[in-house]
Order: structure tokens, then sequence, then C-alpha cells
């Protein structure tokens, strides 16, 4: 009895913990090196990124965040610190997984969603439990420090994403960073609409935004091509259409539809097989636009 009076709050915390662990998903919050920012998500995806949503914040407040209205989009910005997501086709059962992570009142929200109609709690394979609105097509895990959210099931399935080589070097300081996988059918249906003599056979486009002072942002675009000499060929139709494309405001995503002129803004560079463009500056609305216009692009894919 008295051996149970000196250790029993020991062996009581010591059951919470336990019970905690068990109870919560295993999120990963702190990583060694860049290339682990992913290993909450899965594999699969044709498009990833990572934002510094505090650096982003002026870009992320003009872009809609699905049927959060204004309001409620400012109010969850606020309180998250980063984000990363990837993109998938929809024969995988979800076509996005976002974790967001920061400071989240975990309770009001359980608490909430319990008294509506709408959103209903369902059980994962993986084991855990999550909120579900058919209405929205949205997915929630949701606890203080971080948010899972989805349109299929909200838990990562396997055990992760390392980013690829070249992500090291345009992730740090970047307000936002990320790639694009066989990024060649989107890009070539924006060259023919502008009737651009260029078709590409890119097998992935690396990407970093950089925060250069107030409404302030450059855009880093890697290009990681088949061969030295497609690099090369490439670099001369740019720099030709460059020539007879004349000035234009980059500054205000105008100019060639805007996206467009991210790519004529400077000369392009080449490092072995990879195709390097840097923009010229943006604001944030020039660069909420641009990332729109491709995204269009892209879900025509």
């Amino acid at each position: 009895m008295n051996r149970f009076r000196a250790h029993g709050p020991l062996l009581l915390l010591t059951a919470l913990v336990l019970a905690s662990c068990v109870s919560e998903p295993k999120i990963l919050d702190r990583f060694g090196n860049v290339d682990e920012e992913f290993l909450n998500l899965d594999p699969g995806g044709s498009l990833y990124i990572s934002v510094d949503a505090p650096a982003l914040r002026p870009v992320l407040d003009r872009i809609p965040l699905g049927a959060l209205n204004e309001g409620d989009a400012a109010k969850l910005l606020d309180m998250t610190s980063s984000l990363t997501a990837a993109v998938y086709p929809r024969e995988t059962g979800r076509s996005f997984l976002a974790l967001a992570q920061g400071r989240y009142p975990a309770s009001q929200v359980n608490f909430a969603f319990g008294l509506s109609a709408a959103w209903k709690k369902l059980p994962s394979p993986a084991g855990f439990r999550y909120w579900r609105s058919e209405e929205s097509a949205l997915s929630l895990y949701l606890n203080a420090h971080y948010a899972l959210v989805s349109d299929g099931d909200p838990f990562p399935r396997t055990g992760g994403v390392l980013a690829p080589e070249q992500y090291a070097k345009l992730r740090p300081g970047a307000a936002a960073a990320g790639w694009l996988e066989n990024p060649s059918e989107p890009l070539n249906r924006l060259f023919a609409q502008e009737q651009i003599p260029l078709e590409l056979a890119a097998e992935r486009l690396l990407f970093a935004v950089q925060a250069r002072g107030e409404d302030a942002y450059t855009l880093t675009l890697r290009l990681e091509m088949p061969s030295e000499r497609q690099v090369r060929a490439v670099m001369a139709v740019l720099s030709m259409v460059r020539r007879f494309a004349g000035p234009a405001d980059y500054s205000s995503g105008e100019g060639l539809q805007g996206l467009l002129g991210v790519i004529f803004a400077n000369p392009p560079e080449a490092e072995g097989a990879t195709l390097i463009i840097h923009s010229g500056e943006m604001t944030a609305e020039a660069l909420a636009l641009l990332f729109g216009q491709f995204a269009l692009y892209s879900a025509l894919s």
C-alpha cells in the first residue's frame, strides 16, 4: 500500500503518456534534413509543396481555401505556422493530403463538429477516427498541434516521401518550395496557347518562392530534363522568344498572361541537365495569380 502511494502518481502519469501515444497518429515535426519535410505525406503524388505560412501570408490571403469564407480562412492562417501538402491522381482514393502545423483549438472544433449534422466521425484503416463532411467533400483530423486535411482518408498510409536531391538547393530561406512530377503536359499546353514553338520533355519541375521585402517575391524554377543537349535547345528557343516578346511588366502579373512573364523575366541558365529560371520581382497578388493559372493548366492534364 505504501509502495503504491509512493509510486502511484508516477505510474498514473506513465499510463497517461502511453495512452496519449496510442491515441494520436505519429506525426514527425522535427527533421534532420530538408529532404525529410514530406515524411508525413504519401508517395505517388504529382505535386508536393512546403509553405512557411507567416512568410507567405500575403499570398495565401489571396488564394481561396476551398469552402472556407474569407474570415474563417484568415483565422485558420493566424493559427498555422507551416503547411506541407501533396496532390494525387484520383485513382488513389484522394486528390490531396495536407498537414498544417501550429496551435489549434482542437477541443472547441471537435465539440462544434459533434453538434453539427453535416460532420460525422468515421473510422480509418490507420486505426484512428476523423471527421467527414460529404457536403464539403472534406475529411479532417485535428489536435492542438496539427491538422490533417484531405478529400479522402486524411491519414498517411505509408512511410513518407523524401524530396528530390535538388530540393535542398531551393528550400533554405524560401517562403515556399516544392516540385511537380512530369510537368511536360501542362507546360506544353501553355506554350501551345501562346504560340511558342517549344515542346518540353521535362521529368520534374522544382520551384521556390523567396520573399524579397514588403509585397515583393521572386520565383526560382529548376526544370530537370533528360539531357544537357535538350537544355541547350530549350535555352535557345527561350532566348529567341524573349527578344521578340519585348519588355513586360512582370511585377503586376501582366504581359504574356502573367505566368509566361515569369519565364521571360531573366535569361535562362543551365546546370548540367537542369534548366534554371529566375523570375523578376512580383507582388503577392501577381504570385497568387500565377499559382492559380498554373493550377488551372495542371488540372486539365
